[in-house]
């Protein structure tokens, strides 16, 4: 089933398999069309994505804070008018 090969590409056939309470073995059954893809295994492979897809918001959060920190008025960053570059 190419929506559970796409989430194996994005979680990892592993993480993927762990969120379907089966093994990677069983898994590619699946992907391969030998065994049926219930509506559990997709709504787990969402429950997955969604998972993953938090921690990368999360990060991506972090890491607009520390350049928000850094382009503050309190940490003074050279700019174009400090190196004499008219903007």
């Amino acid at each position: 089933m190419m929506g559970l090969d796409t989430a194996a590409g994005l979680l990892g056939k592993g993480r993927l398999a762990d969120e379907l309470c089966i093994t990677v073995r069983n898994l590619n059954y699946k992907i391969g069309g030998e065994r049926g893809a219930c509506d559990a295994d997709i709504i787990a492979a969402a429950r997955g994505l969604e998972e993953r897809a938090k921690r990368f918001l999360a990060h991506a959060q972090k890491l607009r804070a520390v350049v928000s920190q850094a382009m503050s008025p309190s940490a003074k960053q050279p700019g174009l008018t400090d190196l004499g570059i008219a903007a």
